[in-house]
């Protein structure tokens, strides 16, 4: 609380304040005869209308003329004071009697008016903490139980597999026979008979007899006749078996044992045709040659896979060899003449190099020296070890052992050759040129 309202009705005085800047700040602007009680000074501060400033009226300063007298306050008035009834004194006993029942409470008298409230008095250090009382015995009676928690997240981690439950013990015998079986395929004819029989005379035709009456339908089924010979339910037992139709895999695959081949064998100059697209998923031996058509209507391609390829990826032409070093994937190599192994290339002509104007591909298996590996003579690739391309544009030979570059060789001595053309910032169409120059 820093200021007391006015008191009294008194409309010049503007109560209680703690210091100057809270009367200021509540009064910013007085007026003639207002006056209030500041705490920090302990006086009235009265409104100067010449300075338009409040100023503490017990400072000491030049004496200015005497203002106006202000008018008297009002005196507050006197509360009533309470009758105080004392009541007469027993003579003292010498025997306590019994404790008399609690009388019955009086009724609550009215609120007497709430007196007006002093000026605020001044804060004072607050006194030392008192000790900490005895801790009061243990509760008997037990607490509400608290709200529920929110449910947590389900667990997104399985819980272990409970142990299998003991086999059920075995129900009786069925007593209903189940349903006969489908006859089987009649089996295969026997082998005709090589020796003909005589041929026995023909007799004379005799007379058609007349039709004889259509006798009553019988009633009794007669005996049913013996179970043909089963000739076999599954195919091996047909050593020449036939398509009746076209043959449904449905869903399922044509499989082989035993790392066993499977053989499309057309006869004589038969050839296997694959009508719509074809996907073979691994290698793919071709023994013989692969035509691309065979009329002048006809359009066949050799698709490549497109330029969004992973890192160590590629589709091409690949050819297998040996490594005469350690090469990894996307290795820029070439063929040397003196062992027929596949080594890094080096772009400088300096009197001892000689891979840039040598064979170039590409390695795409992982090796080290005298080992087998792979290289890519001719397709598309993409590599981390390939520096950023950019689209359309060739790449070069570098003078770095195995690497490429984007920008054309200017140092002197330094072959220029063109190994491919970029497709993506990152696939490489490498179809290497078979010149080179060198730079001087």
């Amino acid at each position: 609380m820093t200021y007391l309202a006015n008191k009294l009705g008194d409309p010049y005085n503007l109560g209680f304040f703690l210091d100057e800047a809270a009367l200021v700040a509540a009064y910013p602007t007085g007026a003639e005869g207002y006056f209030a009680l500041v705490g920090s000074t302990d006086s009235f501060w009265v409104w100067d209308t010449n300075t338009s400033a409040w100023v503490d009226s017990t400072a000491t300063g030049n004496i200015g003329p005497t203002g106006p007298t202000g008018p008297t306050g009002y005196t507050g008035y006197t509360g009533p004071t309470g009758p105080e009834i004392t009541g007469p004194t027993g003579a003292d006993s010498t025997v306590t009697g019994p404790t008399g029942a609690d009388g019955t409470d009086g009724a609550t008298g009215p609120t007497g008016p709430t007196g007006y409230t002093g000026p605020e008095g001044f804060a004072t250090n607050t006194g030392a903490t008192g000790p900490t009382g005895d801790t009061g015995p243990t509760s008997t009676v037990p607490g509400a139980t608290g709200p529920t928690g929110d449910t947590g997240p389900t667990s997104t981690v399985p819980g272990p597999t409970g142990a299998t439950g003991p086999t059920g013990d075995t129900g009786p015998t069925s007593t209903v026979p189940g349903p006969t079986g489908a006859t089987g395929p009649t089996g295969d004819t026997g082998p005709a008979s090589t020796v003909t029989g005589p041929t026995g005379y023909t007799g004379p035709t005799g007379p058609t007899g007349y039709t004889g009456y259509t006798g009553l339908a019988s009633t009794v089924t007669g005996p049913t006749g013996p179970t043909g010979a089963n000739g076999g339910t599954d195919i091996v037992n047909d050593t020449t078996p036939q398509l009746g139709g076209n043959l449904d895999v449905s869903g399922k695959y044509i499989v082989s044992v035993s790392n066993g081949n499977i053989i499309l064998a057309p006869n004589g100059t038969g050839i296997v045709e694959i009508e719509g697209n074809a996907k073979v998923e691994g290698g793919l031996e071709m023994l013989g040659d692969i035509s691309l058509g065979t009329a002048v209507t006809e359009k066949s391609s050799i698709i490549l896979n497109d330029s969004a390829l992973n890192d160590e990826s590629w589709s091409g032409t690949t050819i297998k060899a040996t490594a005469g070093a350690t090469l990894a994937v996307g290795d820029l190599c070439y063929l040397k003449t003196a062992d027929s192994q596949w080594y890094p290339t080096d772009g400088i002509l300096d009197g001892t190099d000689v891979s840039f104007g040598m064979k170039l591909g590409i390695c795409v298996l992982a090796s080290t020296d005298n080992n087998a590996t792979e290289m890519l003579l001719d397709g598309v690739i993409a590599s981390a070890s390939f520096p950023t391309l950019t689209v359309g544009a060739p790449v070069y030979m570098s003078d770095t052992s195995g690497d490429m570059v984007v920008a054309q060789p200017s140092t002197t001595n330094f072959a220029i050759r063109i190994i491919g053309e970029a497709v993506s910032a990152t696939v490489l169409h490498f179809s290497p040129s078979r010149d080179f120059m060198v730079h001087v």
